[in-house]
């Protein structure tokens, strides 16, 4: 939040890099099971850069709550790791 707060000029003439930012502190709070504010952070990233899709379908994913939103992600990251 302190980087935000930072460079809050540079975001707002790159709303994308602004979008990443968000989308990252989201998916640390739902990591950390704090589902509510990792949701709060995956809006702002969909606000502030709304035509990136993985970034809509984690938050509806983390909709279906703690435990469908962690077995969808180990199985994504398990066919990542086959790619």
């Amino acid at each position: 939040v302190i980087i935000l707060k930072k460079h809050k000029d540079d975001y707002k003439i790159n709303r994308k890099a602004l979008s990443i930012h968000f989308h990252s502190i989201g998916i640390w709070y739902c990591d950390n099971d704090d589902f509510h504010k990792g949701r709060k952070y995956f809006l702002k990233s969909i606000q502030a850069y709304p035509y990136n899709i993985k970034y809509h379908a984690r938050y509806i994913v983390s909709l279906f709550g703690k435990r469908f939103y962690k077995t969808v992600l180990k199985i994504l990251r398990g066919l990542k790791k086959d790619l």
